[in-house]
């Protein structure tokens, strides 16, 4: 019991720092956190993993800790496998099933613009395997990514009909307040409504996530698209919608240079086309 104790006060330690810098950890800025404070996570880290090594039956909040704390530092495969653990141990740990769906959409859409077809699949299909249907706004938001990503890999229809349900959900039971999720659940509306051809709906969506949060770096991207296909319309005017997707282009490589989301080969393609835009 008094190991158990023991890894409780430092699972407690590290969410008191994790807490302190919620807002920078969700954006992926892990350094913000100071140095001296790092160490001090590291160490709580190291102690939790040195029980489990001796043979310590490590609960399903330690091993989600772990997990989110790999999952902080960019690690996805560490973090999940100790998320995994964490699932086993509890299966309700909703959680643990959030932080893991987050993973395997992360990395599906990843797979996705390097043309790894069959890893999007299998991550999507992990996703939907720990998705616990809830009704949490978080929830639904990441899995209408995942089946949205789905529906870009094979073209069936019934993918880009679940995650539009799956965003509208999220925006029908999301508390105003937290706009994150609601930003998060039109920026999804958005891709729908271009995927199918609708592009001023799409574009309002777009904006209106963009609304929310300003530095939304994939609502630029994402609407930058759409005002490339927005060139492509019969009588629009070209010069006028090409200036757009130029400008927004660029405020996406400006806010995704912090946007963990944005990898460098990301932000190098962005600025590619921004430069072929220019150039026409």
């Amino acid at each position: 019991m008094s190991g158990q104790v023991a890894i409780g006060e430092h699972i407690y330690q590290i969410n008191l720092i994790y807490n302190d810098y919620s807002s920078s950890l969700k954006q992926g800025r892990f350094e913000d956190i100071p140095e001296k404070l790092r160490e001090q996570i590291d160490n709580h880290l190291s102690r939790i993993r040195e029980a489990e090594s001796s043979g310590a039956r490590l609960s399903s909040d330690a091993y989600y800790t772990l997990g989110l704390s790999a999952y902080y530092e960019r690690d996805f495969s560490t973090a999940e496998s100790y998320l995994v653990n964490a699932v086993e141990i509890n299966p309700n740990s909703l959680q643990a099933r959030n932080l893991l769906c987050t993973i395997y959409a992360t990395r599906s859409l990843d797979h996705l613009t390097k043309g790894r077809y069959e890893e999007v699949i299998e991550d999507s299909k992990k996703a939907e395997s720990y998705f616990h249907y809830q009704s949490i706004a978080e929830s639904l938001v990441i899995m209408g990514y995942v089946y949205k990503n789905l529906y870009l890999v094979n073209r069936e229809e019934e993918y880009l009909e679940k995650a539009k349900e799956k965003f509208e959900i999220a925006l029908a039971i999301e508390d105003p307040k937290d706009v994150r999720n609601i930003a998060a659940a039109l920026n999804g509306l958005g891709n729908y409504y271009a995927l199918t051809g609708n592009y001023d709906v799409a574009i309002n969506k777009h904006l209106g996530a963009l609304k929310l949060i300003p530095h939304y770096a994939s609502a630029h991207h994402d609407l930058a698209m759409v005002y490339e296909a927005k060139m492509g319309e019969s009588g629009s005017n070209i010069d006028e919608w090409r200036r757009k997707a130029i400008e927004e282009w660029k405020k996406a490589v400006y806010f995704g240079r912090s946007d963990p989301a944005f990898s460098e080969d990301d932000i190098a393609a962005i600025e590619k086309r921004i430069q072929d835009l220019q150039q026409v």
